[in-house]
């Protein structure tokens, strides 16, 4: 029982400001009457006041046995631990409704029903032990809470162990029940659980055209009492018998978890049109297995259904590890929209057989977090990939020519690759990405103009014929654009890959590597390549700061044909425009056009060195080969011109610039180091 001693009143300072006066229970009011609703009655206001309840400790909370109205007064009703300098937790202070104060035979622990806003606020109570009311004659509503045609905030509170067990009446709303078309609360921060309903809602339960805003609630182990299920809707049920496709609700960021019914565990929806965002909706059903985690249903020829996520607005639910037969089952003739969830895994057949086939559904848009595609599939859609996703090994995704994929950023990724903060596309199978001249494919970041590097990229893991084609895609502003690894196969054709914060091409051991008629640009490295045998040809590699193009360790490679330049004006010039280390004399480079490198050289030797440099024209730099640390290339039939010098040699390199005596025949250089460079040949040796 509450230590009730008498109240005193008195203004103080709020949260830093004079706002209200705060009148301070219980002081005066004898136990049998109801301490807090005394204090409510008390007030003649309309709003604005706030009653702060003595609180006590999670050991020997204070416990006000009564069930409470606010009287269409918008007041503030607060456990006093959660004014500031207080703990903040509602197992110190308790409303328990089991005395029926009111003088029903049941009654809500806590009732809005006379028009309350939102300027009325109950925070930081344990609610428990309540019936429900028999509200219009019809049903017995809400065992914790009961809000009609009222909107409230109800936040920071735990509704535990209250039961609407009316069986003639088919209770509704076990923690919380919100009835009317006024009806518009803010529920948000509370712990709902172990409570029941004998027909729908064991947690929660809105009906006839009520609209809350159910967010950021722990809402787990609801639906169950006295080995009695609730019928519908374990978690949640909205049955709003709205014949319109208008939205009316919003169910967000709530983790629903372990509830039970026998019919739909988490919730059930019928004629309902919450919206229905980044919601964990996880091992429902699973002690008490239901048809469904959840249902969805509308009158016939209605399109009252919910909004679990669209291609524009994805829907960021996860499903996982729950019981039903079905995690989202559709019984409506209309089509459901559930696009951009997370269902476990990407095996398309196993998901329309879970789902059923009247849901807007795409094997990968409604990829989220931690998803595969574990199935042969082809995507026809855009899509929104929101983490992690990956075509697990021996498994083929074809995405259509024109579709756009797009990954969110770092806050949403769950570390199933290797980055723990980046969101990555991991490629253990087969993805084959064929774009055409007008409908390219697009692999860029959500949304679509972040800083660069908010996602990592595409990743060819390390499995045998792992492949990535790719051909007339744009892929951008991630870490790395493609990262192609051990005995992965890479084909790159007329392709954009530009503005990753590192990385435009990283090739790390590959079995094949053609990368062809491309544009490599705005990247800090161009291509990277390490003990690997690349094809690069024909490409344009612009404006990448640190260098075009590395290779090295490799005896064999061709980097033929290309363009490497960087165009003023640049925050970071380009350094190297090709850089080698070691490399033996069956890599080929040849017929390329280097200039406007402005810092060190256009083809850098760095390391041992001995390739075939043949035809390239280098132009307006510092260096247009530099040779360093042993490095011997062959050098034949280039221009080098307009540089500050032409060839630079150091560290006991010894270029082969050609022979004119050699006997029996000659073998020239034929190299044209012209007249525009400051300096033809310099040897530091």
């Amino acid at each position: 029982m509450a230590k009730i001693t008498k109240i005193a009143f008195a203004f103080l300072l709020f949260y830093g400001t004079i706002i209200a006066t705060i009148w301070q229970t219980p002081e005066q009011f004898p136990p049998h009457e109801g301490c807090i609703q005394r204090a409510i009655n008390y007030l003649n206001v309309v709003g604005g006041d706030t009653i702060s309840v003595l609180q006590g400790t999670p050991e020997n909370p204070e416990i006000y046995y009564e069930n409470i109205i606010f009287r269409g007064k918008n007041i503030t009703v607060i456990n006093r631990d959660f004014l500031p300098g207080g703990n903040n937790d509602p197992s110190t202070c308790t409303i328990d409704g089991s005395a029926h104060t009111r003088g029903d035979d049941s009654a809500s622990v806590v009732t809005f029903k006379d028009g309350e806003t939102g300027e009325a606020l109950l925070q930081g109570f344990t609610i428990t032990n309540g019936n429900g009311t028999f509200y219009n004659d019809v049903v017995y509503y809400g065992g914790g809470i009961l809000c009609v045609n009222s909107s409230p905030i109800i936040t920071r509170n735990r509704i535990t162990k209250n039961n609407v067990t009316s069986i003639t009446f088919r209770g509704r709303g076990g923690g919380i029940a919100i009835v009317g078309e006024n009806a518009l609360p803010k529920i948000s921060h509370n712990s709902i659980d172990s409570n029941y309903a004998y027909y729908k809602g064991g947690g929660i339960a809105f009906d006839y055209f009520a609209a809350p805003d159910i967010d950021s609630n722990y809402i787990y182990r609801n639906g169950y009492w006295e080995s009695s299920l609730t019928w519908r809707g374990g978690a949640i049920s909205a049955d709003n018998e709205n014949s319109v496709d208008q939205e009316l609700g919003r169910i967000y960021a709530n983790k629903i978890q372990e509830n039970v019914s026998t019919h739909s565990c988490a919730a059930d929806f019928y004629d309902a049109t919450p919206l229905v965002r980044l919601n964990e909706i996880i091992e429902n059903g699973i002690s008490q297995p239901s048809d469904n985690v959840i249902n969805c249903d509308a009158s016939f020829g209605s399109n009252a259904l919910p909004n679990f996520g669209s291609r524009e607005d994805p829907g960021l639910n996860i499903f996982k590890d729950n019981g039903g037969e079905y995690d989202l089952n559709n019984g409506s003739q209309s089509t459901l929209t559930a696009q951009g969830n997370y269902w476990n895994s990407l095996h398309t057949p196993d998901i329309r057989n879970r789902i059923g086939e009247r849901i807007d559904f795409d094997p990968v848009a409604a990829s989220d977090r931690v998803a595969s595609v574990t199935y042969n599939s082809e995507c026809e859609t855009d899509a929104i990939v929101t983490g992690d996703l990956t075509v697990d090994e021996g498994v083929t995704l074809t995405i259509a020519p024109g579709k756009t994929f797009q990954f969110f950023t770092a806050d949403v990724d769950t570390n199933t690759g290797d980055y723990p903060t980046l969101c990555e596309l991991l490629i253990k199978g087969k993805l084959q990405a064929d774009g055409n001249e007008d409908e390219k494919i697009s692999f860029v970041p959500y949304p679509p103009t972040p800083v660069t590097g908010g996602w990592f990229g595409i990743r060819l893991r390390p499995y045998f014929n792992t492949t990535g084609n790719f051909n007339n895609c744009i892929i951008r502003n991630g870490y790395c654009g493609i990262e192609a690894s051990t005995n992965s196969i890479l084909y790159v054709d007329s392709s954009t890959i530009e503005s990753n914060q590192v990385y435009g091409l990283s090739i790390w051991q590959t079995g094949i590597a053609k990368i062809t008629e491309s544009d490599i640009k705005s990247n800090i490295y161009g291509i990277y390549s390490n003990q690997a045998s690349p094809e690069i040809t024909n490409n344009r590699l612009w404006n990448n700061s640190r260098y075009g193009i590395l290779l090295g360790n490799t005896n064999t490679a061709t980097i033929s044909e290309n363009q490497i330049t960087c165009y003023p004006p640049v925050a970071t010039p380009m350094l190297y425009g090709i850089l080698l280390g070691v490399v033996d004399n069956g890599v080929l480079i040849e017929g390329n056009e280097i200039e406007r490198y402005y810092s060190d050289a256009g083809i850098y030797c760095a390391v041992e060195a001995n390739a075939q440099i043949n035809r390239n024209k280098i132009m307006n730099g510092q260096n247009g080969i530099l040779c360093s640390r042993n490095s011997n290339p062959y050098v034949r039939w280039c221009t080098i011109d307009t540089n500050k010098v032409g060839v630079s040699c150091e560290n006991k390199s010894y270029p082969n610039l050609g022979i004119v005596d050699l006997a029996p025949q000659p073998d020239p250089g034929n190299n044209s180091i012209l007249m525009g460079n400051n300096i033809w040949v310099a040897n530091y040796i």
